[in-house]
């Protein structure tokens, strides 16, 4: 939807253009939302806000611990947010 949004063209030179600039780097949602806005010279903040950040999206919490001698990592995800909508 967001490609069709800002065209094929300009959707994939903006994917380019994040790797690039985030390469190897820790990122949140933002940073590929201001590359893109950039990219399309849009406002994708109603897109972001209903796509992504709206109702449905989980909220996590991540933990990991590295066994060195088996060279095996383990995560731990819990899901956080507290619905406010009560299921009958």
């Amino acid at each position: 939807m967001l490609r069709r949004m800002m065209g094929d063209e300009c959707f994939w030179e903006a994917v380019s253009a994040y790797v690039q600039q985030y390469d190897k780097q820790l990122v949140e949602t933002v940073n590929f939302q201001t590359v893109l806005e950039q990219h399309s010279h849009l406002n994708l903040t109603r897109f972001f806000d209903q796509w992504i950040y709206g109702r449905g999206y989980p909220k996590l919490k991540g933990t990991y611990e590295f066994d060195a001698t088996k060279k095996l990592v383990s995560l731990k995800l819990e899901q956080t947010q507290v619905s406010k909508e009560r299921y009958v």
